[in-house]
């Protein structure tokens, strides 16, 4: 593996993965104050995914042209499986899903639910190849590693379920938050297939977010609840309201592209970890700017996000090392194919006589071939 190669896998990629996990607890309180002020938290999703669709938009055709938009609306017609253009629904379940069942089962259940979820779901697509993704075989280092992110989020959320109210249809909501951590993987795959048959990932993140608008839409309005933007417009100050959608951009950018380069267990994986390190940053410091409450680092939070860095590290450990293996591999597989082409060639130099007899020519010189008159 060339010192390239080395800088992309190693830190670029996670870096990128950590990062766009650690905004996840700010995007959650941007739109929990947005949803005060428009009277819902499905109508602040909403316009999340709306802002980052229109944001997307200008990375999707950078040249606004009606030529360009015809062409791309004829590549997604002609799209051979249509399933895949609905990621962005997925998306949006988990929104709702968010929205909804956290009330019911609080916030640490519904979480490492939802880590549960992505887990299982990345670590089958990797094993499986599911949804035209790359092999990658289900060692006991993986599920090792899957194990440890997981049992590193319960502890870190232990407090929290401990604490949580068990209702009548509890084992029900459970299930629906796993099904939305699935789905987010899920949808990764999906968005990654359009992305690439598109041309481009950025037009693969605009069918996603144009897809879970309109499904929010739907949601929405089913709620009964006439927004009101009047409280989030009134002055420049109120800007920062409405940045969810370009952090949810990000973070999607970052599903659809690093999967290529690592594993879809450890893209998830890296943003959980980044997400728990944001949630401690953002408890302990950064809440009462949202008119949050302040929550500070406990023994049990400090001692998950450590076993969440392990599962990580053996994620990171495992795609190294089969990454160093298989270059050898190639690399010896080009050696091999010289060395039988060196020895086809010693074998093939030979010289024929008029008489039909044949002699090798690294032996012709020590013995001089009788010349019959």
């Amino acid at each position: 593996m060339d010192t390239k190669n080395v800088l992309l896998v190693l830190v670029c990629v996670p870096l990128a993965c950590f990062i766009a996990g650690a905004g996840l607890p700010l995007q959650a309180a941007i739109n929990i104050n947005l949803g005060r002020d428009v009277g819902h938290g499905l109508w602040s999703a909403f316009f999340s995914f709306a802002t980052g669709a229109v944001l997307l938009a200008f990375f999707a055709f950078p040249r606004l042209r009606l030529s360009n938009l015809r062409t791309f609306c004829k590549e997604v017609r002609a799209f051979p499986r249509m399933v895949v253009l609905f990621g962005g629904t997925l998306g949006s379940f988990y929104v709702a899903c968010s929205v909804l069942l956290t009330p019911l089962i609080g916030f640490g259940v519904f979480y490492v639910c939802v880590v549960c979820g992505q887990v299982a779901t990345s670590l089958l697509v990797d094993s499986l190849g599911w949804f035209w993704s790359p092999v990658r075989p289900l060692t006991a280092m993986r599920a090792l590693g899957g194990f440890v992110v997981v049992v590193g989020t319960v502890v870190f959320q232990l407090d929290r379920i401990l604490g949580a109210s068990f209702e009548p249809l509890y084992a029900l909501y459970v299930v629906l938050a796993l099904m939305a951590g699935c789905f987010l993987v899920l949808q990764s795959t999906w968005n990654r297939k359009v992305g690439h048959s598109l041309g481009s990932p950025w037009r693969g993140g605009f069918v996603s977010f144009v897809m879970g608008t309109l499904s929010l839409a739907i949601a929405s309005l089913c709620t009964g609840v006439v927004p009101d933007v009047s409280q989030s417009t009134q002055s420049v100050g109120d800007t920062w309201k409405w940045l969810g959608g370009a952090i949810g951009v990000c973070v999607v950018t970052v599903w659809i592209v690093c999967p290529t380069y690592i594993s879809f267990a450890a893209t998830f994986s890296l943003t959980i970890l980044g997400q728990l390190a944001g949630s401690l940053l953002f408890d302990a410091l950064l809440a009462p700017a949202f008119d949050l409450e302040l929550d500070p680092v406990t023994t049990p939070r400090a001692v998950g996000f450590c076993l969440v860095f392990l599962g990580v590290c053996i994620f990171q450990f495992v795609h190294t090392r089969g990454e160093r293996k298989q270059h050898q591999h190639n690399g010896e597989s080009r050696q091999e194919p010289e060395q039988d082409t060196k020895k086809s060639v010693q074998l093939s130099v030979v010289t024929t006589h008029d008489d039909g007899h044949t002699v090798d020519e690294e032996q012709s010189d020590l013995k001089t071939p009788e010349i019959v008159a």
